[in-house]
């Protein structure tokens, strides 16, 4: 069984040179995003949270806390290591100042559920989740509201003023139907003065609506060569090398569809697959055609690790003129990894946007300097203390006050003991990856505080937010308007896909019956 949204299920492949076989040509992949011989019974049709989403406040000293409980609970003091302001606020309870309105009243009332025909593994990884952006595409000062929502359609609520919002989707020419989309930005991409509408889409061109400005749009992705297909995740735009027009980031996933991106159960199977070749006397590669869907990592002592991978991000330059070009060789951006995010973050404070990019799984995460000549380079190993093991979500704010940017990335981490317990199960087979990962990779969200040198100090535990379940996204913003940066946190998953128990009893249940 492959893993599921970041923890292992099941060990990889340890890969050893066996003698010559006979080589047969690859299964062909499938197009389709969807596997229609898939019967799903009635009750995995909707999606169900394994956990609550955070609301977080900010208090004196750095210490952030849950509005629902008393500080004293949530990390009481000698967790971590207590530093001096950094210790635990004694404020008392607060509620939440957030306030939803019923979507009677707001008129936002999309429900989402997940389609009944579409593959299991789009329902356990990467394809269960889904986009939100916020920008004013109507210049009548409201942030409006867009939704993308798996291949049921997009939906575009204009607001209205006073939460209420209209359904414009369909006049606005934005409905993306029979696409299964993912994460989308509101981004000025030709800089005429409005709001442009970019959407990613698994398995199938990405979409650019370009504002017209009288409140309908137009798709030009192809146009713009923007129309990249392939496992598209999310765009994150920023003009890094200061010429005036906004550049973009691509994160992609991993294209799991049809079977031969399914890990196989051992070395045998991955040289019969033809997943892997010899190329010399005790050394091995991935055969071209797979090396969107696996990767081979050194375990040390001569031992090797088969490894599920992802498509590569790209790097795309706006040449002006409504045009863009993939940068990647020439910027030094690298990596088949399985991304989730993409942020930018002065991370060094000397005024060039750098690059922080969330990977799942074993693949690490990246933090790319910008060198100020159009290219980057990866400083995580060096500028960084670790990174999360299956990084997810992401965001930039200054926490403390300082004036420097910091920064959060997320992970899995239970967010009480009992969690912890049922979500990490036996590691015993993961102390390699655990003592030898560059940069060291951790099972715990990373929380990195700007120093304005080529360094960042990671403050997790002290500040309360190591672990908050299956996050992926945090969101910065002073919610209660104190002057100190709060923290929302969207967590939960479609199914407790990483329940140690669970996952046990089912091996026990598939080695019982053969």
């Amino acid at each position: 069984m492959e893993r599921c949204g970041g923890r292992a299920q099941s060990p990889a492949s340890s890969l050893m040179t066996p003698r010559p076989a006979e080589r047969r040509p690859p299964d062909s992949r499938l197009s389709e995003a969807t596997d229609p011989s898939y019967d799903r019974g009635p009750d995995e049709a909707v999606l169900g949270l394994a956990s609550a989403p955070f609301l977080l406040l900010a208090v004196p000293g750095l210490r952030i806390r849950r509005p629902d409980d008393p500080a004293s609970r949530w990390h009481p003091a000698g967790h971590g290591h207590p530093i001096g302001a950094l210790e635990p606020s004694r404020s008392p309870r607060i509620e939440s100042p957030v306030r939803t309105p019923a979507a009677e009243r707001t008129g936002i009332d999309l429900v989402y559920s997940f389609p009944t025909n579409a593959a299991f593994e789009l329902l356990q990884d990467q394809g269960c989740a889904s986009g939100v952006c916020f920008g004013d595409y109507d210049a009548d000062g409201n942030a409006d509201v867009f939704l993308t929502h798996y291949n049921r359609g997009c939906r575009l609520y204009r607001n209205l003023g006073d939460w209420r919002f209209d359904n414009v989707t369909d006049r606005a020419g934005v409905a993306g139907r029979g696409r299964w989309c993912a994460g989308a930005t509101f981004v000025d991409i030709d800089d005429d003065g409005d709001l442009d509408l970019y959407v990613c889409v698994f398995n199938g061109p990405n979409l650019l609506y370009v504002n017209r400005g009288d409140g309908t749009f137009a798709e030009q992705a192809r146009a713009f060569g923007l129309d990249y297909s392939g496992a598209s995740v999310m765009m994150a735009f920023a003009d890094y090398d200061r010429d005036g027009r906004l550049d973009g980031y691509l994160v992609t996933h991993r294209l799991n569809v049809g079977t031969d991106h399914r890990l196989p159960a051992n070395s045998q199977a991955a040289f019969r697959r033809l997943i892997v070749r010899v190329t010399g006397p005790g050394q091995i590669e991935i055969d071209p055609a797979y090396r969107e869907l696996f990767a081979i990592v050194s375990k040390g002592a001569g031992r090797t690790e088969l490894i599920i991978a992802g498509q590569p991000d790209y790097l795309f330059h706006n040449e002006g003129g409504n045009r863009f070009a993939i940068v990647n060789h020439k910027a030094g951006i690298a990596g088949n990894d399985i991304g989730l995010a993409a942020t930018w973050w002065d991370f060094n404070d000397d005024g060039l946007p750098d690059l922080y990019v969330s990977n799942d799984y074993k693949g690490p995460d990246r933090l790319y300097r910008n060198n100020g000549d159009g290219t980057f380079t990866d400083v995580a190993r060096t500028a960084l203390p670790h990174v999360p093991w299956s990084s997810m979500g992401a965001d930039v704010a200054d926490i403390d006050n300082d004036g420097r940017m910091d920064f959060m990335a997320t992970e899995m981490e239970g967010s009480t003991r009992f969690r912890r317990m049922t979500i990490n199960g036996d590691l015993s087979e993961e102390r390699w990856f655990l003592t030898a990962s560059e940069p060291r990779q951790y099972q715990r969200n990373a929380l990195y505080l700007g120093t304005g040198t080529d360094h960042a100090l990671e403050v997790a535990y002290l500040a309360g937010l190591d672990g908050t379940d299956w996050t992926w996204s945090p969101k910065f913003a002073d919610l209660d308007n104190d002057g100190r940066v709060d923290l929302f946190i969207a967590n939960g998953m479609s199914r407790d896909f990483v329940n140690a128990d669970l996952v046990g009893r089912m091996r026990d249940r598939v080695a019982a019956t053969g």
